[in-house]
């Protein structure tokens, strides 16, 4: 009974077409993913029952128009659709929890500053604006993901054609016409190996495979991405930095959800909770040098399974804004940031 509530608050919030508009339009849908699909799964039935539940505390608290517009926009390519609706969530969930603390919320209302952020929260005599970001993998994580993700289908077909085993470190991403080259000579291998049962590497520049007949792979790793190296902090700190000039003209809070690299793929997620906040404490405030207004940031990794102690999980400061991360589920992670260049030569941070 619950779900098919939620279902139909969702339904009437996006409108009756918009998952077949956005199919159409890109051929992208948003809740048509792991994290929305199949209801029926524990995790996606309560995301949806989470959505639907905020949607209804600000629908009856005010006027939505404004989200409204937004959410029934039907946007031309994929990144933008993935972007504008993880966008629309964030909003969604900081203005519910605003309106239970008792805020008034209004959304995208232009400030004295003539700038329109994402939301404005007042309470008897206090009032903030707050901007709502996400920050997702950036370009080249991207590219490298979907070439990985292309060659391991090249791959695994190859091994189901010929029967064979195969491992493989992807050195590198190579060019549309070296890995079709590359992968003849490995189709080739794996046509002997299944034969006559030796293994057989095939190299290209730092790329290299090794094909075995079946049953004869070692244990061990099977695929190896290209590796990523280098600071993903000035990337989030260039966000903090426009998201702050966004809010100048008031008191401000800054709302991030890193869905990238910074609190998954790097060493941050290792670090204990008190270091982690030390870090990022230092960070934030070098990159709001410049912007006394903005009173805190959040800062989460959009994967929040327990929420803990937020007392524990703050850090503050009379100098600088107060630092709020709720760390996620345990990951390896990276040093970057003005934290980095603590240890390492200056100007250089490395995985």
């Amino acid at each position: 009974m619950t779900l098919g509530w939620a279902v139909d608050v969702v339904r009437d919030f996006f409108g009756e077409t918009w998952l077949a508009d956005n199919a159409t339009r890109t051929g992208f849908v948003p809740l048509l993913n792991h994290q929305w699909w199949p209801i029926y799964n524990e995790r996606p039935a309560v995301r949806v029952i989470e959505l639907a539940a905020r949607i209804a505390l600000i629908s009856a608290a005010g006027d939505t128009s404004e989200l409204l517009r937004e959410a029934k926009e039907i946007y031309p390519n994929r990144d933008l659709v993935r972007s504008k609706f993880e966008h629309l969530c964030l909003t969604l969930e900081t203005a519910a929890f605003a309106t239970l603390a008792g805020w008034t919320v209004s959304y995208e209302k232009t400030a004295a500053s003539g700038r329109r952020p994402d939301l404005a929260l007042s309470r008897g005599a206090t009032s903030y604006t707050v901007e709502v970001t996400t920050l997702a993998f950036d370009r080249d994580f991207r590219a490298i993901d979907g070439y990985s993700d292309r060659l391991n289908f090249l791959l695994r077909g190859l091994e189901y054609e010929h029967q064979v085993e195969i491992t493989c470190d992807a050195g590198e991403v190579l060019a549309d016409d070296e890995l079709d080259g590359w992968v003849q000579q490995i189709a080739q291998a794996c046509q002997a190996a299944a034969a006559d049962g030796v293994a057989r590497p095939v190299s290209y520049r730092a790329s290299q495979v090794t094909v075995f007949a079946n049953g004869q792979r070692p244990a061990g790793s099977i695929f190896n991405d290209p590796m990523i190296t280098g600071d993903v902090w000035p990337r989030v700190a260039a966000r903090i930095a426009e998201k702050a000039k966004q809010t100048t003209g008031g008191l401000a809070w800054l709302r991030i959800d890193d869905t990238g690299a910074l609190l998954r793929l790097t060493d941050r997620s290792a670090q204990p909770l008190a270091d982690l906040l030390a870090d990022l404490q230092l960070n934030v405030s070098t990159a709001l040098s410049g912007s006394p207004h903005v009173r805190g940031v959040i800062l989460t990794d959009g994967t929040m399974t327990d929420v803990g102690n937020v007392r524990e999980q703050t850090r503050w400061q009379r100098s600088v804004p107060a630092m709020l991360m709720t760390p996620g589920p345990p990951r390896q992670a990276l040093a970057d940031g003005p934290v980095a260049r603590l240890s390492v030569s200056a100007g250089s941070s490395w995985i």
